[in-house]
């Protein structure tokens, strides 16, 4: 493989924070007897689960996960109040969990709409501010008129309720880590696209491990189960008439490397420089060119708080391989 050199440098990062579940309310007047419920889950603005079940409590239907992350508001009239929550100190918890709620709700908009949502939530400002409508903080009325727009919209009646931490049952998922919940930093990213681009001649069209947080183009698979992705198995999908961007978990790498080598598409492929490892060989006879990136602490921006594979190993080098179209072994 032929070498290269990306660089990037390190930007911060907003972590999230424990946010609420939402538990909506569908009567059926044909089934008057039947009442489900709809159960999500945002941890931190990160990620949330979605599951039917019927008044009996039994799993109805299908669980779906997604990813969720706050960004700075972009509203008129509260610009200093803005810089002091997200710039100065990182964004107070209030707003967090106040934009996670909005977020929730319009991500799964198609299954709330029209519904009586129950809001059990673990801030009681958030439901202080959502009961009465008003709050003295410009960018939390900024946030919440949003929020009431978007409800109002949808036609749902939202009813917030105090519920304490320790009883939340959603923060169970708060303790579950995803190592493979990592991206690059979005201006290494940038570069990393224009060289594909520029060495295979066409853009990235199909981001094969992803969800709609780390996604590098509109087309993606997430093993989340998202609605707008293509599949929950990027290795299910047909990559020969692709230019694929694969950042997938390094447990996949021997099966990632074995369809490379079977449909040849075009595309990219992040992984660790480990030559000791038994698909090193196979990776080398792909024939393609290879890219070193910056360390981990440099190049990797974490979607979560807790460790994510780069960060496991002292040491350990990241590297792009750019493969051409129809690249023989």
């Amino acid at each position: 493989m032929r070498p290269g050199t990306l660089s990037s440098s390190r930007h911060s990062r907003h972590p999230g924070a424990v946010a609420p579940v939402l538990d909506a309310l569908a009567g059926c007047s044909a089934r008057p007897a039947v009442v489900e419920h709809l159960h999500l889950r945002l941890l931190g603005q990160r990620s949330c689960a979605l599951a039917r079940t019927s008044h009996a409590g039994h799993l109805h239907g299908r669980e779906l996960y997604a990813r969720v992350r706050g960004r700075p508001l972009r509203t008129q009239g509260c610009a200093q109040e803005l810089r002091r929550l997200v710039v100065s100190r990182g964004w107070h918890i209030t707003l967090k969990e106040l934009v996670a709620v909005r977020r929730g709700i319009d991500m799964y908009r198609d299954d709330l709409r029209g519904h009586v949502v129950r809001l059990w939530e673990d801030n009681q400002a958030v439901v202080h501010i959502i009961r009465n409508k008003t709050s003295r903080s410009p960018a939390l009325m900024a946030e919440l008129r949003a929020l009431l727009q978007l409800i109002e919209s949808l036609n749902i009646t939202l009813l917030p309720k105090y519920i304490r931490s320790e009883l939340n049952p959603a923060d169970e998922f708060s303790r579950l880590t995803n190592r493979n919940a990592w991206r690059l930093q979005p201006s290494l990213q940038r570069m990393l696209l224009h060289k594909v681009a520029s060495l295979v001649g066409a853009p990235v069209t199909l981001d094969t491990f992803a969800c709609h947080q780390s996604r590098v183009c509109p087309r993606y698979a997430s093993r989340l189960s998202e609605p707008a992705a293509l599949a929950s198995d990027g290795l299910a999908l047909d990559w020969r008439h692709e230019v694929v961007w694969l950042n997938p978990t390094w447990a996949l790498l021997p099966d990632i490397i074995g369809k490379l080598a079977a449909e040849r598409p075009a595309g990219v492929l992040i992984v660790t420089c480990c030559t000791t490892q038994v698909w090193w060989p196979s990776l080398i006879a792909l024939g393609g060119r290879e890219l070193d990136l910056p360390p981990p602490l440099f190049s990797v921006d974490p979607l979560h708080p807790r460790p994510v594979e780069p960060f496991l190993h002292p040491g350990l080098r990241l590297c792009a391989v750019v493969f051409q179209r129809g690249t023989q072994p």
